[in-house]
């Protein structure tokens, strides 16, 4: 996980009418530092604005961010993992003859884009969000994976929020400025609440471009922006990703079955793609058992990967005699914290404050804790949240 911000600006006009000034941009970018600790970089250029900062899993010590592209024309920042970009590498350095200097996959990104286009994006297998923006601030393209699982806030200015009420394959509006940032905080503009997109989010979970705020919009799963100066402003086009994720499909239960196993022990292993230490979070539950199975079966087992479980004062909802046992069972390092109501109370308000959900979502209290719990120990860890439909683990399936 990483955090940035930016603006691009239309003009010098523009810029120096930025109500907040560079002040104001500095404060709001500094509420999405707690995003990554291993490195911060900001740039300053005539039309844009940026700031990073980074939590490292590949290349610690090239990846740093915004990284220009080989030409120097345009600058990439980017939030997440691409795991396959490794194997993307060869058929960049054909269609482009350029080396690549680190390995990292923002790298891979902006040599991608710059060989195949958004095309390119088609190719990719991760859990993202990036803005590649031009030096001169004459164009900027952003993008999220398919499953929004990294987010993407934009804010701009004269932005009428209301025509997004359906989700169309593609919006086209105009701007003098585009603020950008990984949460809606790290927007440095005012904001006021918009009460049909609040309602929209609290009644629609999955609500992929409203927000509850004027002006603000998130760019959905799939989904890519693109902008270009004009006379006037920036021309933008916001393109949506409307084809269904997950098709049916037809054959043998066996080998449905087979297909999905192969799959679940491949992206646990994709997950595994990192130069620094991973642990995993552990309840008693289907979902995050089987993703410990997976891992038991693919880590070093000469260094146990830490495991990290909470447990609640509340005995009808505790899980820890369940997940340590598992735990030790399958060779992990089991770290435990236990939190009371008291605990609960204090966190929640956290929990909504970094989330930016407006669903009242109670378990984001307890891991609040958990994962404050667990930055002391590694860097980042895999987690079977939201896995418990898939794999069965209520009983209505």
């Amino acid at each position: 996980m990483c955090g940035f911000s930016g603006i691009l600006f239309s003009s010098d006009q523009a810029r120096d009418g930025y109500a907040p000034g560079l002040n104001g941009f500095r404060r709001a970018a500094s509420r999405v530092a707690h995003r990554g600790d291993t490195d911060h970089r900001e740039t300053l250029l005539a039309h844009a604005w940026l700031n990073h900062f980074r939590l490292a899993f590949q290349d610690v010590a090239s990846g740093v961010q915004p990284m220009p592209s080989a030409d120097g024309r345009h600058l990439i920042l980017f939030n997440g993992e691409v795991y396959n970009h490794l194997a993307l590498r060869n058929a960049i350095v054909a269609a482009s003859g350029t080396a690549f200097r680190t390995r990292s996959d923002t790298e891979t990104n902006i040599k991608g884009w710059k060989a195949f286009g958004r095309d390119f994006f088609d190719r990719l297998e991760g859990e993202y969000a990036f803005v590649i923006l031009a030096v001169d601030g004459g164009e900027l393209l952003a993008h999220r994976d398919r499953f929004g699982v990294k987010p993407l806030y934009l804010y701009c200015d004269g932005l009428d929020t209301q025509r997004f009420a359906s989700f169309a394959t593609h919006y086209g509006f105009e701007c003098g400025r585009i603020e950008f940032s990984s949460e809606i905080k790290g927007l440095g503009s005012r904001k006021a609440w918009s009460r049909e997109g609040l309602l929209r989010q609290f009644a629609g979970l999955f609500e992929p471009v409203r927000t509850p705020f004027e002006h603000v919009i998130q760019v959905p799963p799939g989904g890519v922006l693109s902008c270009s100066r004009r006379r006037a402003g920036f021309a933008c086009t916001l393109h949506t990703f409307p084809e269904p994720i997950r098709t049916r499909t037809t054959g043998r239960v066996d080998d449905a079955e087979e297909t999905f196993a192969g799959l679940f022990r491949s992206s646990v292993s994709d997950r595994l793609l990192s130069d620094v230490e991973l642990g995993v979070y552990l309840s008693g539950g289907v979902d995050s058992k089987v993703v410990a199975y997976e891992l038991s079966r693919l880590a070093n087992s000469g260094r146990p990967m830490k495991s990290f479980t909470v447990g609640f004062a509340q005995a009808g909802y505790d899980e820890t005699g369940e997940a340590l046992r598992y735990a030790r069972h399958a060779g992990f390092d089991p770290h435990l914290v236990r939190i009371d109501d008291r605990a609960l109370n204090y966190s929640y308000p956290h929990a909504v404050q970094h989330s930016e959900l407006v669903q009242p979502f109670t378990n984001g209290a307890a891991k609040w804790w958990l994962s404050l719990f667990a930055r002391r120990y590694v860097k980042g860890v895999l987690t079977g949240d939201g896995a418990d439909e898939l794999l069965c683990g209520y009983p209505s399936y």
